[in-house]
């Protein structure tokens, strides 16, 4: 019976604390909700992607895995600068399907994509390119021996060339066979390698012309424990609020040393756009809500605060001017293609609709007369129609 009484007081007191209308009440409420609703995001993401504590994902900052002659706007399906990117853990070598092995396309190309530490060096920027294939390495006395099993290279000696241009292996000034033989006083001598690993390349043919190995991105083969993650999901244009924030935080904002060069204008507009729908979601459900109350206000003939409802016109019209000049003005001076404006000027017209839609119930509450006429002109005139109009009624013109 204890127990029953004691479930009975906690149920109690926790709806006391989730209906109440006291304000210091309320703001804890929303600092408890907004604090679970974070843990709950946190815990999808590390348990889809393993990185247990850890991040999850990362902002690309280079151009390096961009694909030069992509055609689709805003650069949807492979990896660009600005675009943010999960990280599924990987344990073994196994987890890691290189481009040598894989017939399926991920990121616009086959094999899997990997965020490493260069040479295995933990300061310092991570690099996210292709796995292209895995190379086993033995050595046997003063010999060292290369296998690359899908390319029927089995226990090849160092002092031997390789030369597998789909993988990126040659030389990097004019297309010959490299040598991994530790040698330096050539071009096509590189790093012997010490260790079994992965050769990885960057997707860019223009600043990626052969692998990280000889580019000197990474001297070393990769190591599995070396993979902060594989690539996995992306979300794209995000990362460009990462990217600014990054170059601010390091006084690098809008110079040669700042990331957001890197970035494509197709993504800018993009971003820009999603930022407008997720900031206009929710004003739009307000505006919703608000037409419904108006309505009803109509519907139950409540014309009896009509001098709230043209205080409210008042704020309205002044709305209208700030949220069209604000999209106009990002239509100017930040999207800057054809694509990008056709989209933001549909975005324009439906704002446009739904405040006309609202105008409407307010003139019919105000009494005024002529209101088809009315919504004839403003439709074709906007927020300039709307203020004529606006401006006449207070004058007591006749409408």
């Amino acid at each position: 019976m204890k127990k029953k009484g004691e479930q009975k007081t906690i149920k109690k007191y926790f709806s006391h604390f989730w209906h109440s209308e006291d304000g210091k009440v309320s703001l804890l409420r929303d600092v408890l909700v907004a604090f679970l609703f974070v843990i709950i995001i946190l815990l999808a993401l590390w348990t889809y992607t393993g990185q247990w504590f850890g991040a999850p994902m990362v902002a690309i900052e280079s151009s390096s895995m961009e694909h030069p002659d992509e055609s689709s706007y805003g650069r949807l399906g492979t990896i660009d600068a600005g675009d943010m990117v999960f990280l599924v853990k990987v344990n073994t070598k196994d987890d890691v399907i290189p481009f040598a092995e894989s017939n399926d396309i991920n990121y616009g190309k086959p094999g899997d994509v990997v965020v490493y530490k260069p040479d295995g060096i933990e300061e310092g920027d991570q690099i996210i390119h292709r796995a292209m294939c895995w190379i086993e390495v033995e050595i046997v006395g003063n010999i060292t021996y290369y296998t690359i099993e899908e390319y029927d290279i089995i226990k090849q000696p160092s002092t031997e060339p390789l030369y597998i241009p789909d993988l990126g292996i040659k030389n990097r000034y004019n297309n010959d066979p490299v040598f991994f033989d530790g040698l330096t006083h050539k071009n096509n001598h590189y790093q012997k390698f010490t260790h079994s690993g992965f050769i990885t390349k960057g997707d860019n043919k223009d600043t990626n012309k052969e692998c990280d190995q000889i580019g000197q991105i990474s001297r070393g083969l990769i190591k599995v424990e070396w993979i902060s993650g594989k690539a996995s999901c992306e979300l794209p244009w995000i990362g460009i609020i990462n990217l600014f924030f990054n170059d601010l935080m390091e006084g690098v904002l809008f110079t040669p040393q700042g990331t957001l060069k890197y970035v494509s204008q197709s993504s800018f507009d993009c971003l820009f756009i999603l930022l407008e729908l997720l900031v206009l979601i929710p004003v739009g459900l307000d505006i919703y809500s608000y037409y419904k109350t108006k309505k009803k206000q109509l519907l139950d003939s409540a014309h009896h605060i009509y001098e709230k409802q043209k205080n409210d016109l008042d704020s309205m019209v002044l709305y209208y001017w700030i949220g069209l000049i604000l999209l106009f003005l990002v239509s100017h001076y930040l999207i800057q293609s054809l694509i990008a404006d056709i989209i933001h000027l549909i975005i324009i017209v439906i704002i446009h609709l739904i405040f006309l839609k609202i105008f409407e119930i307010q003139i019919v509450i105000l009494k005024i007369k002529n209101i088809s006429k009315w919504i004839f002109i403003t439709a074709f005139t906007g927020p300039i129609g709307v203020s004529i109009f606006y401006y006449l009624y207070q004058s007591g013109k006749k409408l």
